[in-house]
């Protein structure tokens, strides 16, 4: 037998800097395409991950087959085995990889399925701000435990930026042209 079998693996959280950063850009009415899917494909798969732990869903490391591993109110030792390559995982060491990682979604599914569903779809960069616009305002509205979802940082001080950004945007809405 080989070494030791590979362990699923986590994105990490959006820094908040790239979303003051992306949110100041587009305000001056600058497009900036990297930064955009750069936020937006990390909040892509973060999403992806939060809905998949939330629903004790894994992805084998091995073969990327998504499969089930019951581990609320499971023994530890309770092996789930993906049905495609038999890669196994513990309950236990499942629930480990994720503890302390905030992938545990419930308070914002609805916005995250959303966000999973719709940003792949858009192609234009006002399609995809706006996309990640809601995500990042229910984000915000929801507060401290689906900040620690996706933005890195201590949530009150994430929430103090995201307070920030929202009142320049409101103070920059205009009609026109």
């Amino acid at each position: 037998m080989g070494g030791p079998q590979p362990l699923p693996r986590f994105a990490p959280k959006v820094p908040a800097g790239w979303i003051v950063q992306l949110y100041r850009r587009d305000a001056l009415g600058i497009q900036d395409w990297e930064l955009l899917d750069k936020v937006g494909a990390r909040l892509y798969v973060r999403c992806l991950e939060v809905l998949a732990v939330s629903d004790s869903l894994v992805r084998c490391p091995q073969c990327g087959t998504e499969f089930e591993v019951p581990w609320i109110g499971q023994p530890a030792d309770r092996v789930a085995s993906c049905p495609s390559c038999n890669w196994s995982i513990s309950a236990g060491v499942y629930h480990a990889r994720f503890e302390h990682q905030d992938l545990l979604g419930g308070n914002a599914r609805g916005a995250f399925t959303t966000f999973v569903e719709e940003y792949p779809r858009a192609r234009s960069y006002a399609e995809r701000m706006l996309i990640v616009d809601r995500l990042v305002h229910a984000v915000h509205v929801s507060g401290n435990t689906v900040v620690r979802n996706l933005i890195e940082g201590h949530p009150r001080h994430v929430l103090a930026i995201l307070d920030g950004l929202a009142a320049v945007d409101a103070s920059n809405t205009h009609v026109g042209p």
